[in-house]
């Protein structure tokens, strides 16, 4: 049953090149992976836009945090696209050191930041900072091509 959901699908077999040339070698593999690639971005996911041409970050609230434990900064993070200029609100949160740390990325699905599912103090008391942005200040769950999927062709 499975076997014929797969064969009604016409599926390009994986270890054959576009042109029906089995693969054999690593070359050969090299060249069908970037031709699965490229197929996988043009029919589903979309190509990955060049980098932005210009980025700045603006802080808008400086303050201590975490009973002086961490300095958190808001940040406007703002950038050129296609379609004129984008920006979205995020949170930078890092322990009271003068060394860098390592950070970790956080994309929140509520607009409390931090929500209350990020370890904040934990993560801080163990070296280490955190950034964070809500995803609804990029884009939307609608049907419609707003936010940064509306800044790019």
């Amino acid at each position: 049953m499975i076997q014929q959901k797969l064969q009604e699908r016409k599926l390009p077999e994986l270890m054959k090149s576009n042109d029906g040339t089995p693969i054999c070698i690593q070359e050969q593999w090299m060249k069908h992976r970037a031709e699965l690639l490229e197929s996988l971005s043009r029919e589903i996911y979309g190509f990955t836009p060049a980098p932005p041409s210009a980025v700045s970050a603006e802080i808008t609230e400086h303050r201590d945090a975490l009973a002086g434990k961490a300095v958190w900064d808001s940040i406007q993070l703002s950038f050129d696209t296609p379609n004129g200029t984008f920006s979205f609100p995020f949170v930078l949160v890092l322990p009271a050191v003068k060394e860098k740390v390592p950070v970790f990325l956080s994309i929140s699905f509520r607009k409390d930041i931090p929500d209350l599912y990020l370890p904040a103090e934990e993560i801080i008391d163990h070296g280490y900072g955190f950034a964070m942005f809500c995803y609804q200040d990029v884009t939307s769950d609608g049907p419609d091509w707003d936010g940064i999927a509306a800044m790019y062709p």
